[in-house]
């Protein structure tokens, strides 16, 4: 084929090629390894769009390298060079999600104890916490240090906030809403016209500039709302703020209050409002019996689903979290397949009705959504705008997977990256929604029992659960009221003398699907090394025990085998 084809065909063929056919082939002989040698940037290149670790674009390789790596967790690509490393490294990441490489825990002492809420700014390097006695802080993810901060008596207790592309906002009393933005993000001096900061903004900024040496944030705007409020939603450049009869849309580069929807609770339903989310065309309202969704080009409802939809779905998965994860195939893997996942469609549907619903979120996409139901009920809808045009039901579009648990209660969720990130009373778990998205698993390797006609009627045939090993004390899930997912690590709180360190080992061998070496050899990717914990600055849980708990703690999947030093 090398010698009969011109080389710009043999390229154009192998860009349908994964990277564990790149593999194969580099050791079926010395031409091809050379060949593929000779051309490893646009190979692997083209690797990266089959594998969707980057998106096409009519830049030079070179730049559309740059242009992944900004799009992606710096400090686990800064070093990367070349497309193949880069793949190599993303590869690698996925599989660590799905619990097929090393993880660890990490904790952040320094950022305090009590923490209430949670936001974090992978590229930057940086975690935003409130805390339950008042105050803020900004910690740096690779030290661990506070590089800066307000003070317990200026910022409110259980002050709820938001961060987006360099905005911070959060809720003072008096139904205030304060904005502060990124220093480096506009000129000194640049405030709205309609909703300058006050002076008690101001003064705030100069002493936390000169507490810290550094002016990181500085006042934006201070906003007051129309009447009394009860949730707030900040995806930049719109921020969300819902009372029980309005949702008011505020444009925060400009200050300006742009739009205002009426919303209530259908029917005769209790005027509970629990949770609100936004996108680019939709504004999302989570009552306790139903999620509604109104346009934001006209204000109307679009689309209502109630907790009565969650007994008529597409599909259903049960997982048995009385059931060990199973046996993991890499000794340092924080999160553990579930071993016991069992797959309904259609009339072998057992029937059960979700109580209420706690929070809903859409996908960074604007297409899927995720409602987190109680009891541990978790509710996945493709595609929903086609439900609104007509297209499919409510029940067509549905996955519903459910979780049997003594305890029970679901408790906070996040959805980013095409992973839902779950705290429930029984564990911490990650669901993955297609598995083979990336080319790192199979359909036949996912760890599913129990199908009964799971064929077409699936809309997500290769969802994929994991669950924290050691993280099910259910006294200690029940104080995470606030969980955060970037593309390398799920945020929350935890106590940290009760962290497992080393991680418990939990199930028999009989949940594996492969061993070590049969995985290794599904990669792709050569010189592979025996895996070993992740160590790393931060302060790990064995050297946190003294700290007040419960601390800001994270499982980092940004591990790679045989490392010894952060990434």
């Amino acid at each position: 084929m090398l010698q009969s084809l011109p080389p710009e065909l043999v390229l154009e063929t192998l860009s349908y090629l994964p990277a564990q056919s790149l593999k194969s082939l580099q050791l079926t002989c010395k031409a091809w390894l050379e060949f593929i040698r000779a051309n490893e940037g646009l190979i692997y290149h083209k690797a990266a769009l089959l594998h969707h670790f980057a998106l096409p674009s009519s830049s030079s390789t070179d730049a559309e390298l740059s242009s992944a790596k900004a799009a992606f967790a710096q400090r686990y690509v800064q070093d990367v060079d070349n497309w193949k490393d880069f793949c190599k490294d993303r590869f690698q990441l996925e599989k660590n999600w799905l619990g097929r490489g090393p993880s660890v825990i990490r904790t952040l002492p320094s950022a305090g104890s009590r923490v209430h809420r949670i936001k974090v700014d992978q590229a930057a390097g940086f975690v935003i916490t409130t805390y339950a006695v008042g105050g803020l802080a900004v910690s740096d993810i690779t030290n661990g240090g506070i590089i800066w901060s307000l003070e317990s008596n200026y910022v409110r207790p259980y002050a709820h906030c938001e961060y987006s592309n360099g905005f911070l906002i959060f809720d003072q009393l008096g139904g205030l809403k304060e904005v502060w933005c990124l220093s480096s993000r506009y000129p000194p001096g640049t405030h709205p016209e309609c909703s300058r900061p006050d002076e008690r903004q101001e003064l705030a900024s100069l002493h936390a500039a000169n507490s810290h040496g550094t002016a990181l944030f500085r006042p934006w705007a201070l906003l007051k709302m129309p009447t009394a409020t009860h949730a707030f939603r900040f995806v930049y450049p719109t921020l969300l703020v819902a009372s029980r009869e309005n949702a008011f849309l505020f444009d925060i580069p400009t200050g300006k209050l742009v739009q205002t929807i009426k919303i209530s609770a259908p029917g005769a339903w209790p005027r509970e409002l629990n949770y609100v989310e936004i996108s680019a065309d939709y504004v999302f309202i989570c009552w306790m019996q139903s999620v509604c969704i109104f346009s934001r080009r006209d204000g109307n409802l679009a689309l209502s689903i109630d907790t009565g939809h969650t007994v008529d779905t597409g599909a259903l998965l049960q997982v048995d979290s009385y059931m060990s994860s199973a046996s993991r195939r890499v000794r340092d893997a924080v999160m553990a397949p579930v071993q016991s996942v069992s797959r309904y469609t259609d009339q072998a549907l057992p029937i059960r009705q979700a109580d209420e619903f706690i929070a809903v979120h859409v996908s960074p996409d604007g297409r899927d959504l995720t409602i987190l139901g109680d009891p541990e009920t978790v509710l996945l809808v493709k595609d929903f705008q086609r439900i609104i045009k007509n297209e499919t039901t409510i029940a067509a579009a549905a996955t519903r997977i459910d979780f049997s648990s003594p305890f029970g209660h679901s408790l906070y969720h996040a959805f980013e990256n095409g992973k839902v990130g779950l705290v429930l009373c029984s564990g911490i778990y990650t669901l993955t929604l297609d598995a083979t998205h990336h080319g790192v698993a199979s359909p036949a390797s996912l760890p599913v029992t129990g199908v009964v006609d799971a064929g077409d009627d699936c809309t997500m045939p290769y969802i994929s659960v994991c669950r924290a090993v050691g993280l099910d004390d259910a006294a200690l899930l029940t104080q995470i009221d606030c969980l955060q997912m970037t593309d390398t690590g799920m945020y929350f709180v935890w106590d940290a003398s009760r962290v497992p360190h080393p991680p418990s080992f939990i199930g028999s061998a009989e949940g594996s699907t492969a061993d070590e070496t049969s995985e290794d050899e599904e990669d792709g990717w050569e010189d592979e090394v025996a895996e070993e914990r992740f160590f790393g600055h931060i302060m790990l849980a064995h050297q946190a025990a003294a700290a007040p708990s419960p601390i800001l703690t994270f499982i980092d999947f940004a591990s790679r085998p045989g490392s010894s030093s952060p990434q």
